[in-house]
């Protein structure tokens, strides 16, 4: 056993000595792996972390819950826009750790234990486990220790994240205006201003990857329409430089853009400031009271979530959010006549705050617009099932799901079945063209296509799990790697392979076979194209694939079995099922027509 992993010695009442191993999925028979454990017990562990968050805000911090402490409007807390309520694995890994705990404290249950002896550990750990011992009255060991724990400086932190928010706003600020009539508008599409092709735009045309289809096209469904984009921070284009485009743009066309980004002004960011500063306050002379509080109601994790706390109430987090509450507060009072509003659905704090205003004007149906692949694990799309209103102010009136496979994991989340409504996976068009006609049969049958991911931990663990196979196995497969555009990979490969800038629909004319992580959300094209595929474990944390539950995905926990698994695919024991619905597909787009007009 590699002494570096963390582990944990658990003795039981018969004295039969059992290692967790906390960073692995693969572990001996005599062992238990926490991440194995998790993925055998997902619904159960997700649902405790979910509850977990649901509770903090609700804690009893001296007679007052903590929702209240921390309220904008009389009926609306920030609580709501924090990132530890948005509950993202993309912007918090300690969320993983969390829910090992978690898993961990079921076996501990499980297996009636009476001690636990540590090796290898870091502190925040060791203390989360040292809480969940006294709690449980278990015997707590430490061997090896590396004790080692720094609070945060909250000072330095402060003046840090001022002057990152100050950076923020400073590319975000332009002279120039769009000078849109909010007053008129009647439909509203919001979304980044993010997935553009550069190219049209300098040609002064506007095609989004989120609205492909429904626009520019010579039966466009969008018409008399307004966008309202959420700008990110791009190489290819400053802000100043945007706006200008877009004014270029709205002169020749029949939808009108413009930038919520406009709408800020130094009022504006007086209150940021006063709330930012408001905040601090309240939050560090209520910290000891909330520790207090969180570890007397038995919740786990709490030196996991202290920084969150800390970064959510102190740091620039909280001026970002509230730079867009306050800005979407500013629109709801340009806007009276607005009947439907439809909106990118990633349950994001600023989407709380955009709800919340654009509620209040009368007759406006909102529509949250579920535009991607949902991922088990991602925790964001996680909603309260309680019917109070506190929750239904920042709800969305409907949401609009793009396939079988969402609408199931959303009923499964607890979404009511009468707020679903069907739409066309636009952002998926032109994949799904592809599939639903006329395509050519692989005919390379021992090619292998191996697709890159952005995470470079990923790519380690796709060429590690590759550069395991035994020496000549390999020259059974004809390898080809296809990276993703912002992160190379193939210096981490030891295997002959071809590189190859093809689209994965070409490629699927070579390759009946692809390995992939269990991150990327390519996996969900490869499998859509009728890829057999081989999905990557992580090391480390749960299992992030869009794909996860599919019976006829391979998910390799054990590294050193993929020659096993590739030859089991390549003798079509595994074969892969239709899968022509899951995403919705029509070529006239009815669903959406229906919807919008």
């Amino acid at each position: 056993m590699d002494k570096k992993k963390k582990e944990f010695f658990v003795v039981n009442n018969k004295k039969e000595k059992i290692n967790i191993i906390w960073n692995e999925y693969f572990a001996n028979k005599e062992d238990i792996s926490i991440l194995q454990y998790i993925e055998n017990n997902s619904l159960i562990l997700k649902n405790k972390y979910v509850d977990l968050v649901e509770k903090i805000g609700f804690l009893k911090i001296k007679k007052k819950k903590l929702i209240d402490i921390f309220l904008i409007k009389k009926n609306f807390s920030y609580w709501w826009i924090t990132d530890i309520y948005e509950k993202s694995l993309y912007k918090h890994s300690s969320i993983n750790e969390v829910i090992k705990l978690l898993a961990f404290e079921c076996i501990l249950k499980k297996r009636n234990i009476q001690k636990i002896v540590i090796r290898n550990y870091d502190s925040k750990l060791m203390q989360n486990i040292k809480i969940i011992s006294e709690k449980m009255n278990i015997t707590l060991e430490f061997q090896n220790k590396r004790y080692f724990y720094l609070n945060n400086i909250l000072f330095f932190k402060i003046v840090f994240s001022f002057l990152n928010f100050l950076r923020f706003i400073s590319k975000r600020i332009s002279l120039n205006k769009t000078n849109i009539q909010n007053k008129n508008i009647h439909k509203l599409f919001c979304s980044y201003f993010a997935y553009v092709n550069f190219e049209k735009l300098n040609k002064k045309i506007y095609h989004s990857d989120f609205w492909n289809g429904l626009m520019n096209e010579n039966n466009s469904i969008i018409n008399n329409s307004h966008f309202l984009h959420i700008f990110v921070s791009n190489k290819n284009i400053s802000y100043n430089k945007s706006v200008k485009l877009i004014k270029e743009i709205n002169k020749n066309s029949n939808n009108q853009h413009f930038f919520v980004e406009e709408l800020f002004s130094f009022k504006i960011f007086i209150k940021i400031i006063n709330f930012w500063i408001s905040s601090i306050v309240k939050f560090m002379s209520n910290k000891q009271n909330i520790k207090s509080a969180f570890i007397k109601k038995k919740l786990s994790g709490w030196f996991f979530f202290e920084d969150e706390l800390i970064e959510s109430f102190c740091g620039t987090s909280a001026l970002v959010n509230m730079y867009y509450f306050y800005l979407f507060e500013k629109l709801y009072k340009k806007m009276r006549y607005t009947k439907k509003t439809f909106f990118l659905y990633e349950n994001q704090g600023w989407e709380k705050s955009f709800i919340y205003n654009l509620k209040k004007i009368k007759k406006n149906k909102i529509f949250g617009i579920q535009h991607s692949t949902v991922r088990f694990w991602d925790l964001r799309y996680s909603v309260n099932k309680s019917k109070d209103s506190v929750f239904n102010k920042f709800q969305p009136h409907y949401y609009c799901v793009n396939g079988n496979d969402a609408m199931k994991k959303f009923v499964t989340f607890g979404y009511p079945l009468a707020k679903l409504k069907k739409v066309e996976a636009v952002r998926y068009r032109n994949i799904l063209n592809r599939i639903y006609s006329k395509s050519s049969k692989s005919i390379f049958f021992s090619s292998i296509l191996i697709v890159g991911d952005f995470s470079i931990e990923s790519n380690l663990n796709i060429s590690a799990a590759i550069n395991n196979l035994s020496s000549g196995s390999d020259s059974n497969f004809n390898f080809t790697l296809k990276e993703h555009p912002l992160r190379e990979m193939s210096h981490l490969l030891n295997v002959r392979f071809s590189k190859s800038a093809e689209t994965i629909e070409n490629l699927r004319n070579e390759h009946v076979c692809a390995i992939v992580s269990n991150s990327t959300s390519a996996a969900v094209d490869l499998y859509l194209l009728g890829f057999k595929l081989i999905v990557i474990a992580d090391k480390r944390n749960v299992n992030l694939s869009p794909l996860k539950g599919k019976q006829d995905v391979i998910f390799l926990y054990d590294h050193s079995l993929l020659s096993n698994y590739l030859n089991k695919l390549l003798k079509n024991d595994i074969v892969t099922k239709n899968n022509n619905n899951f995403f919705y597909h029509s070529s006239n787009l009815n669903l959406w027509n229906k919807l919008i007009n």
